[in-house]
């Protein structure tokens, strides 16, 4: 074949040189060498004539070309083209990017240590490494296992270190929540405060602790018939409000509640998912960590009175998308006799950050107040 010839038929469009004499002669050797069968899966039937490569078109060798069915033939131009598009990486040549993600990474981390949410807690923090901004964090325990007060609590440590701490409360109002607030600081009864048992030795404990939370950068609303559209309006009419504001905290009593009003036709479970999946971008969208508390069923055993992810409502579901479960429990509600009194434990259940555990707590419930426990050392 002369070199204009074999010029030509490099340069034409390759679907005119499939028409060519040329390509048939080939096409005609190559099922000849094949003994008209494909040569993946030996069938006799649909053939084709496929290239392996171009780079002598016009002038193959035999070992340019393979004979496949059409199904082979669809396979074979499918890993061409994933081969072509994701190739396949030998280990050393990738492990520099590797290294030079994980430092981004890391340097990303780093960068954001301050914006981690410390709860006031230091076990807790320790544990957590504090509440991450676009994660929601739930707060699980019993009926009258004080997870109201724990989030109060919460609220105010966070909110003493300047840290903004929106509180929707679905279940108190906001007097009902101010006693408990004016209780932990004061230290006077919060029944005392709603009845009006007073002495006159408590107006200056009440006084000192109006000045110390009127300062705080805390905002309550106590809408019991919010939704999850509400909590995004208020937040963003509370930063329109005040200027130069920024949400650190989001905190929710109690999740069940919440659209609940409005979603009364909807099943519960597809209720909650609805609510926890718009909190969870809400989370995202705004990279603020979003405290919520939730319900857990009543033991049915009292040996199952540990709470566990199983005794939540709809436990697939909050498991699903929260980031971090923790569990509130006190012993002394199914245990009178024990010797843990004025006790509490919080139980992580679940923490995407890694580590799993109990921090215990000393619980005030006359006080509303959950402090660090000391530890008595003596006998050691």
């Amino acid at each position: 074949m002369d070199e204009q010839r074999l010029e030509l038929l490099r340069m034409m469009p390759y679907e005119d040189y499939l028409k060519t004499p040329e390509w048939a002669e080939k096409r005609k050797r190559a099922l000849e060498w094949s003994q008209n069968r494909c040569q993946v899966c030996y069938t006799s039937s649909d053939l084709d004539v496929h290239h392996r490569t171009y780079e002598r078109r016009g002038n193959e060798q035999m070992s340019d070309l393979i004979v496949l069915c059409h199904s082979c033939h669809t396979l074979f131009h499918a890993a061409q083209r994933l081969e072509h598009e994701h190739p396949p990486l030998q280990i050393g040549n990738v492990m520099q990017e590797t290294l030079m993600d994980i430092e981004q990474v890391y340097s990303a981390r780093v960068e954001q240590k301050e914006e981690q949410i410390a709860t006031g807690y230091p076990d807790l923090d320790a544990l957590l490494g504090g509440l991450s901004g676009g994660e929601v964090i739930v707060l699980a325990g019993r009926e009258a296992i004080g997870k109201s007060t724990l989030a109060l609590n919460i609220a105010y440590r966070v909110a003493k270190e300047n840290q903004n701490v929106v509180y929707f409360s679905l279940q108190h109002n906001k007097t009902h929540l101010l006693h408990r607030f004016l209780s932990s600081r004061s230290h006077i009864p919060s029944q005392n405060l709603s009845t009006g048992r007073l002495v006159d030795e408590d107006w200056e404990g009440i006084e000192q602790a109006v000045n110390q939370l009127g300062s705080l950068p805390i905002w309550i609303y106590d809408n019991a018939e919010l939704s999850p559209a509400d909590i995004e309006a208020s937040l963003i009419q509370l930063c329109d409000e005040e200027e130069q504001f920024s949400v650190d905290l989001v905190i929710i009593d109690d999740i069940h509640l919440l659209g609940a009003a409005s979603s009364q036709r909807e099943k519960r479970t597809q209720q909650l998912y609805t609510t926890l999946q718009t909190l969870k971008l809400l989370a995202r969208k705004y990279h603020i960590p979003i405290l919520v508390t939730s319900q857990v069923a009543q033991p049915k055993k009292p040996l199952s009175q540990i709470p566990q992810v199983a005794d939540l409502v709809s436990p697939g579901i909050i498991e699903q998308v929260a980031d971090v479960i923790c569990f509130l429990h006190r012993e002394e509600v199914y245990d009178p006799v024990t010797a843990r009194k004025n006790i509490a434990d919080i139980i992580v259940a679940k923490n995407v950050h890694g580590p799993l555990g109990e921090i215990p707590l000393f619980y005030a419930p006359h006080f509303f107040g959950f402090t660090e426990l000391e530890i008595d050392n003596s006998d050691a």
